[in-house]
């Protein structure tokens, strides 16, 4: 089936006049396409501006959607995603359950919903975390309560991109995020966030270890994120490139 419907993918790119990659990784995903590289071209995803909640009343609409279990003073390691194999949520709560005696005041929290959220509950109860990984569920427009979180967390085995770094990087958030698809596109190792391979916990812990401790770090990484995702990953730009396809 798999090879189907790469046949098929292919005999698409062929029949159409052009086709958007939206990151240098899924062009380079394509190359093994005959004839088909003179009809990709690259346009990156933009991001609308966001109309961001405020931290405090970001914290309180969360705390009231998931319980009172969710401490306002705790540090919030988060992650938006839809709860699927593929964004690689099990291997985050490992790397959570690895640093969470050695920072007692941090939880994590899941916003999103999915298939998986049966199999990441029974991780974090089997893990001894259960009491520390809280699961928003669908919340609306998530992106604009991203402020309430300290640090973003991006463990993803596949991506053409990754919308929500760029999210999160209009929040000014830190981000660890693994190192797959398009997301070193956005996210420059040790400049706006730190990059692991994908499946690593250890490593991934390590990266949230790392930011933990250093909120200077925290700070620094967040407004260069925020600074790059304004100015590379706009919307206006994505349509103009769009646009210019079709003239």
């Amino acid at each position: 089936q798999r090879r189907a419907f790469k046949v098929l993918h292919w005999l698409t790119v062929l029949l159409a006049h052009r086709t958007i990659t939206v990151s240098e990784a899924v062009l380079l995903d394509a190359a093994w396409m005959p004839g088909a590289k003179q009809r990709f071209s690259l346009v990156r995803h933009g991001v609308a501006p966001l109309a961001l909640v405020p931290r405090t009343e970001a914290r309180l609409f969360l705390e009231h959607t998931v319980g009172p279990a969710l401490s306002p003073s705790a540090f919030w390691i988060g992650a938006l995603a839809e709860l699927h194999p593929t964004k690689g949520l099990d291997i985050l709560i490992r790397a959570f359950a690895r640093i969470a005696e050695e920072f007692p005041a941090s939880v994590l929290v899941l916003i999103g919903a999915g298939e998986d959220r049966g199999r990441l509950a029974a991780l974090a109860h089997m893990l001894h975390v259960n009491t520390r990984v809280h699961f928003a569920g669908h919340v609306q427009d998530a992106a604009r309560i991203l402020g309430a979180l300290d640090i973003f967390a991006f463990p993803s085995h596949s991506e053409a991109l990754g919308y929500a770094l760029m999210e999160a990087g209009q929040s000014s958030l830190p981000v660890a995020a693994s190192r797959v698809g398009g997301i070193p596109e956005i996210v420059t190792d040790g400049e706006s966030g730190l990059l692991t391979p994908a499946g690593d916990d250890a490593l991934l812990a390590e990266s949230l270890r790392t930011l933990l401790s250093d909120p200077e770090l925290r700070v620094r990484f967040g407004q260069t994120l925020h600074d790059r995702v304004l100015t590379e990953f706009s919307n206006e730009r994505m349509l103009d490139e769009t646009f210019a396809l079709y003239s």
